[in-house]
């Protein structure tokens, strides 16, 4: 006979930010809710341009996808990083670095660099 395991009940949300913490520990390049919930917290449009790519002492590096929109998210940087406070919490992302990867405006390669960071995880 088995026997049930009591426990509350907790909202799936809860428990899918505990797993990522626990992955986070063990990921060295991103912090994990960044990189889960950056389309929802940059917004369809940038997320479709930039790509978080390191973080490290504070200092999110973000790839985007050509000189023009490193120029147009420098003037963004922030914003962008108030929105990372509210979303992530306050004093975790200090800065934001921006390079440039053509690879991020190319559909094929943005899917097999999204499925390749997924195998990380």
């Amino acid at each position: 006979m088995r026997r049930q395991r009591k426990g509350k009940i907790s909202p799936l949300s809860a428990e899918l930010k505990a797993v990522l913490r626990n992955i986070g520990q063990t990921e060295r390049n991103i912090h994990p809710e960044i990189w889960a919930r950056w389309g929802e917290i940059v917004g369809a449009g940038l997320a479709r341009r930039t790509i978080p790519r390191h973080f490290a002492r504070g200092t999110l590096t973000v790839a985007v996808a050509s000189s023009a929109w490193l120029q147009e998210l420098g003037y963004l940087k922030h914003e962008l990083i108030e929105r990372l406070e509210q979303e992530i919490g306050s004093g975790v992302v200090a800065d934001i670095h921006f390079v440039v990867d053509v690879t991020v405006a190319r559909p094929d390669q943005r899917k097999r660099s999204l499925q390749h960071r997924g195998n990380e995880l």
